[in-house]
């Protein structure tokens, strides 16, 4: 009678079922795996990035930590030079300074002398005139010395900012890491969604064959 299964039929339907709802396991069990595995390549991908930052951060540490080391060696080796040329400007310009009033002094006591020895009077006006042009000339070289040492103590301080320029202040920062996010369904949800595919399915086809035995 239409309508009615046969044991056979039944016995077919129910092997039916059974290997559909299996092979929807399975199917389910291949998809949670594959997911599995793209998530895990997706991590070690991860992981290659943030090694890779890491090793750039070090070097730009590193570079950073060079040019600083550089930086300090001009700096102290400009200073360093800057304050001896300074001490040695001061001393020749002290001693100089000294033997000009030494020699300042023995003009005058020889011009003293002369003036004793020619029986000129040390007041009279040709005696006063040529002592205040010595001393004159004498005031004239002090200043031109002055000068002189002035100059020479720029002269220095340029020559250590010209070496301080030469300093590398180009420091570069560190490279933020940024996680990357996964898109992919995780393994749970793959098989979940599988499996309710697979059985669903499976259920078509079971209720195609039920449909058709009782046609």
């Amino acid at each position: 009678m239409a309508g009615e299964w046969s044991g056979g039929q039944q016995g077919a339907f129910g092997a039916a079922m059974g290997l559909g709802i299996l092979s929807a396991f399975m199917g389910a069990n291949a998809a949670s795996a594959k997911a599995a595995a793209q998530k895990l390549r997706f991590e070690e991908d991860e992981l290659k990035r943030q090694m890779q930052n890491q090793i750039q951060n070090r070097n730009i540490a590193m570079d950073n930590a060079a040019k600083w080391m550089n930086n300090q060696r001009i700096a102290e080796s400009a200073n360093q030079a800057r304050a001896e040329g300074d001490f040695w400007i001061k001393w020749n310009f002290d001693n100089a300074s000294a033997t000009h009033g030494q020699n300042t002094q023995q003009l005058a006591s020889q011009l003293t002398a002369s003036f004793t020895q020619r029986k000129i009077n040390p007041r009279s006006g040709s005696a006063q005139a040529l002592q205040r042009m010595t001393a004159k000339k004498s005031l004239e070289q002090m200043q031109d010395m002055r000068i002189s040492k002035e100059n020479k103590l720029v002269a220095s301080q340029r020559k250590q900012q010209q070496a301080l320029a030469g300093r590398d202040f180009g420091f570069n920062d560190q490279i933020a890491f940024t996680k990357g996010h996964y898109g992919g369904p995780s393994s749970k949800s793959a098989f979940n969604t599988a499996l309710v595919s697979g059985l669903v399915s499976t259920a078509a086809s079971g209720a195609g064959m039920a449909f058709g035995a009782m046609g």
